[in-house]
């Protein structure tokens, strides 16, 4: 068995000067799977896996893993230090997500075996209501800056991506609560949305865990859906 990692496109560098790059996973030439990483500018540079994919009929023999320590050396060539990816939530975790899919235990424990940790929860809600029509769409990879946050905030920035809705989504890493000038979630999730509508995004991820501000429940409270568990890694 060798799997190997080949570029499907040339490299993109993204507004910030990050770099996302999508890759066919291929055994003794053959194809089996997708992958797609890609990194944030600023250093210190984190990673992401932003989709990662095997064939059904190429599931559990090892696969997966391989195509997971392939990930994390190209994001270690690119400086990286740390890495996040979305899993499905797996049974018993979804809420009401609905039936999970089988591969959702298989990525969780996939994940668990490599080392990486829940850092916390993301929601989706589809479709940012009130998106503007016509409204200019930021470019993939793109972080649109989130204003009103408050004093004392970090730089807060939405991340476009290719949604799995018929259009861009913008992801949002929530705040550490205490840290947005006042600011509550709902405040934080308002100002969020406007600059996702803003981006032209049809849809907006919010990731939080304990101690983000705004929190799961308050996000529900929106209408945010459709969970994933938010995992990561150091990369020594």
């Amino acid at each position: 068995m060798t799997v190997t990692l080949r570029p499907r496109e040339p490299e993109r560098i993204t507004p910030d000067g990050g770099v996302r790059c999508s890759y066919l996973l291929r055994d003794n030439g053959r194809p089996i799977g997708e992958l797609v990483l890609s990194t944030d500018g600023d250093p210190p540079r984190r990673g992401r896996i932003d989709h990662l994919w095997v064939a059904e009929s190429e599931r559990r023999r090892g696969r997966g893993g391989i195509a997971l320590l392939a990930a994390e050396e190209v994001l270690r060539s690119r400086g990286c230090d740390r890495v996040r990816a979305l899993l499905p939530l797996p049974p018993g975790e979804a809420g009401d997500h609905g039936e999970a899919e089988e591969g959702a235990v298989a990525a969780a424990h996939l994940a668990e075996t490599f080392g990486y940790r829940p850092l916390g929860v993301a929601l989706r809600r589809v479709p940012v209501e009130g998106r503007a029509a016509g409204a200019a769409t930021a470019a993939e990879g793109a972080g649109v800056a989130i204003p009103r946050l408050g004093r004392g905030l970090d730089p807060a920035l939405l991340r476009i991506v290719t949604g799995p809705s018929a259009g861009p989504e913008a992801r949002f890493r929530a705040p550490r609560a205490g840290r947005t000038g006042g600011a509550r979630g709902a405040e934080v999730l308002d100002a969020a949305e406007e600059a996702a509508r803003a981006a032209g995004a049809v849809s907006l991820v919010v990731c939080t865990g304990p101690g983000r501000s705004p929190d799961e429940a308050e996000c529900r409270e929106r209408g945010y859906r459709f969970g994933h568990l938010l995992v990561g890694k150091p990369l020594g």
